[in-house]
């Protein structure tokens, strides 16, 4: 056997066959992540183009969030959640996956529509993704 093919055969038995899995969810979180810095940026904008300044329009923008406060940290839980997720899978999609399932159980005892709830079990895809990517890969490496 060659030199090359030794090579060929060592990097290829370390070639990770669950990457579709981790890609999948890294797609469908930047995705998310880019819709929630839209909207975000987007209230904050508004609020500036009301004439106030960057300060007072921060500050209008966190007041008129107050009502739904534990909401709000919630998702900026799951959405620091999804980040953390790119480097560190099971960690960030373990954050991710219970703050929406809390969210989950919050806005379905209120008295909110059904596309809150569904919205939300959607965006909970790519937090499961990562936690199965996450335990394929430890029990891969506990197999070797």
């Amino acid at each position: 056997m060659t030199l090359s093919k030794t090579y060929y055969l060592i990097c290829m038995d370390n070639v990770n066959k669950y990457w579709g899995i981790r890609w999948i969810a890294r797609v469908i979180a930047t995705i998310i992540i880019a819709i929630v810095l839209f909207i975000v940026i987007q209230e904050y904008l508004e609020e500036l183009n009301h004439g106030e300044s960057p300060f007072k329009a921060l500050s209008s923008l966190a007041t008129s969030a107050y009502p739904m406060l534990f909401e709000w940290i919630l998702t900026a839980f799951a959405i620091f959640g999804l980040i953390i997720a790119y480097w560190k899978e099971g960690f960030g999609g373990i954050i991710s996956l219970v703050s929406f399932l809390v969210l989950f159980y919050r806005l379905s005892s209120d008295e909110f529509n059904g596309f809150i709830v569904a919205a939300i079990l959607i965006i909970s895809i790519p937090c499961v993704l990562y936690i199965v990517y996450w335990w394929k890969m430890q029990t891969r490496s506990k197999n070797k």
